[in-house]
């Protein structure tokens, strides 16, 4: 099984991969940029930016197999602004509902604030770092939140292409008991109004490694924004058996 150290490996090469592709690219224009087809990822985190002054609203369902008798079905409110081309702020507030054995249960889970920021952004290349804190809003009784708070830093590397876009991002969240990786590779491909994603994440923590994979559609709407739907699968024993994710978003300048 691939170790932590082995993703880290490559996500270097897969970095400097990328940093090859740009520096390779036309020496004309520069400014004759491409808009990202699918500017968030259904697993790990976006570098995509949003626009000055431009606000983004969200809604993503996350509804998992149902195992052992446990189910955790979440409907996220999200919202990003942005403060200027380069930031970029943004809020996530889950309703969670739970079914299992022991416990029925529905209510807020806990609230999410992060902050982007485009370190290079040209030539179709965009490299960020994020920020961001997991606040303790849900009840930890009801097993609706973990009851302290969390903080995470990413990294990600995204890189367009006139019809397509390749996405690589990591991530680090601390909280009181440990520390847990996330290491994303996306890929998205733009035929007409329809654009074909896969998702591939690998999560560490101290106790378990979970690996899964998501292939996805997005469908563009125009005006009423931008509705994506897929399955993540867990590869491994350790990982979940299937969720059913589906993101709706719309832009407003």
């Amino acid at each position: 099984m691939a170790s932590s150290e082995s993703i880290t490996q490559i996500a270097v090469c897969l970095v400097a991969a990328t940093y090859c592709l740009s520096a390779s690219a036309s020496d004309g224009d520069n400014n004759d940029s491409i808009q990202p087809i699918s500017q968030d990822l259904l697993l790990g985190e976006s570098p995509f930016v949003q626009e000055e002054d431009e606000i983004e609203l969200g809604l993503i369902l996350d509804f998992p197999a149902d195992i052992a008798g446990n189910r955790l079905s979440t409907l996220v409110f999200e919202m990003e602004y942005g403060v200027t081309k380069r930031f970029t702020v943004s809020a996530e507030l889950p309703y969670q509902k739970l079914e299992s054995d022991s416990i029925d249960a529905k209510g807020p889970g806990d609230l999410e604030l992060s902050a982007l920021y485009a370190l290079h952004n040209d030539n179709n290349l965009i490299v960020s770092i994020g920020v961001g804190s997991t606040l303790p809003s849900g009840n930890e009784d009801k097993q609706l939140g973990e009851g302290e708070t969390a903080w995470e830093s990413m990294f990600s590397v995204g890189k367009l292409f006139e019809d397509s876009q390749l996405v690589f991002t990591s991530s680090f969240e601390i909280n009181e008991d440990e520390i847990e990786q996330g290491y994303t590779v996306s890929w998205a491909k733009q035929y007409s109004r329809l654009v074909f994603a896969i998702d591939l994440n690998a999560e560490f923590s101290e106790d378990e490694e979970e690996f899964a994979i998501a292939p996805s559609l997005l469908f563009d709407y125009q005006e009423f924004g931008k509705f994506q739907i897929g399955v993540a699968t867990g590869v491994d024993s350790d990982s979940p058996d299937w969720r059913l994710l589906a993101h709706w978003y719309i832009e407003f300048e």
